[in-house]
């Protein structure tokens, strides 16, 4: 494997990982508005003449940022609602736990208890 193939599965790892990030965090709608969000924001700079839009290369760094913009806005995004809410998000996990008595191997041990009771919120200080 050349060195150019192990750095185009890095970046394909990447990627995948933004891209499932962003999608999860931000919905098939937030990515929507965000992209709106961000393409205005370039419709409105070539407006205003800033960047000169019969330039190849001057479109493909704008549209590289729009990109970047976007999939870093869902990478940051459950901290931002975190902040903003004080919830937390977690990754939905599939119910195939077994319950004691279908799987005695799983049974807690005597003295572990479990609390099924809400706790109180941590107070920050």
């Amino acid at each position: 494997m050349t060195a150019a193939s192990s750095a185009g599965v890095v970046l394909l790892i990447g990627w995948t990982i933004f891209i499932r990030a962003t999608s999860r965090s931000l919905g098939a709608f937030g990515v929507i508005l965000a992209l709106a969000f961000f393409g205005n924001l370039f419709w409105l700079v070539t407006q205003w003449g800033l960047i000169p839009t019969n330039s190849v290369t001057a479109v493909t760094y704008i549209v590289l940022f729009v990109i970047g913009a976007v999939l870093g806005t869902g990478m940051s995004w459950s901290h931002v609602r975190r902040r903003l809410s004080g919830q937390a998000d977690v990754d939905e996990v599939e119910d195939n736990l077994c319950s004691p008595a279908t799987s005695p191997s799983r049974a807690p041990a005597a003295s572990q208890t479990y609390m099924t009771t809400r706790t109180r919120p941590r107070t920050t200080r």
